[in-house]
């Protein structure tokens, strides 16, 4: 419970894997059960830990549902979803080979205007997911005349 316009706000919370899905948790939370009194409210914060190998995929939905053992008819403000994107860390770096052609040299007196130039690049990826990823080069195919 992040906030309530009531001195005394007990909370009780339980939390457990859906039967029917292990990946779906489900928290239910009583406010001063049995009662949460006329013209109160309350904030709540969820913190959810979430392994770094989780599958997510690209959306995350939370829904959040107030019930009554009165009985009430569910309505849209009695219901909320949220999707949100999920964002994974991506931590793959790019090195040059020490082998990679590190200058070329044109002199004046040299006749040969061509010259072979060979570069090697490392792509390492060191998270922990799989990804796909796009290497471009672009190269220079002509030289800019002055």
């Amino acid at each position: 419970l992040f906030r309530s316009n009531r001195r005394i706000m007990f909370i009780t919370c339980n939390t457990a894997a859906s039967s029917e899905d292990v990946a779906l948790t489900q928290s239910s939370c009583n406010i001063n059960h049995p009662i949460f009194r006329n013209g109160s409210a309350a904030v709540f914060v969820a913190t959810f830990d979430v392994s770094s190998n989780a599958v997510l995929g690209d959306r995350l939905q939370i829904i959040a549902n107030v019930t009554s053992d009165n009985k009430g008819a569910i309505t849209n403000h009695t219901s909320f979803q949220a999707e949100l994107p999920v964002l994974y860390a991506i931590y793959v770096i790019v090195s040059s080979d020490e082998e990679s052609t590190k200058y070329i040299n044109f002199t004046k007196s040299s006749d040969e205007m061509r010259k072979s130039v060979e570069h090697r690049f490392q792509v390492t990826n060191l998270g922990q997911r799989d990804l796909p990823i796009l290497v471009t080069f672009r190269i220079p195919v002509e030289d800019r005349k002055s």
